[in-house]
Order: C-alpha cells, then sequence, then structure tokens
C-alpha cells in the first residue's frame, strides 16, 4: 500500500484537542487521525441498517420505555 504525507495547520485548541482524544483512546495523534479519517470515509449505512436494532426490539415488545430509549440513544450516536 502506497501513502502520502499530508500536511496541515491546526489551531492550538484543536491540536489540543487531538492529543487529548488520542490520549483517552490509548494512542498517538496520527494513528488517531488515520482511524477518524477512515471512519469519516465508510460508506454511510442506511436507515433501515442503523434502525435495524430498534425495530426488532419493538417487534418483540419486551423491552421497557426506559430501555427502548437507551438505545434508541445508543443507535444515534453510532449514526
Amino acid at each position: 500500500m502506497s501513502s502520502r504525507i499530508h500536511q496541515i495547520q491546526l489551531p492550538d485548541d484543536l491540536e489540543r484537542r487531538l492529543l487529548d482524544r488520542a490520549a483517552e483512546a490509548g494512542t498517538d495523534a496520527e494513528t488517531f487521525i488515520l482511524r477518524v479519517v477512515e471512519e469519516k470515509l465508510q460508506s454511510p449505512k442506511s436507515f433501515r441498517e442503523i434502525f435495524a436494532p430498534l425495530q426488532e426490539a419493538f417487534a418483540d415488545g419486551d423491552m421497557s420505555p426506559e430501555a427502548t430509549d437507551e438505545l434508541f440513544k445508543q443507535l444515534r450516536q453510532r449514526a
């Protein structure tokens, strides 16, 4: 796999946040940036794919309203 080097200037605040988030993820800034770019460039999931677990929960009817609420929040964060 060939690779290219891209240089960008980050404002101090953005660099500090980048370094903090990379540290929280247990990695260095370069690896963190690569992961974020890969994630952002993935094909978007369809609405059906994102909310299939919620649809299944409604169909089963065995989840409490609170549990359904929590599942919905989790799915929104993944989208």
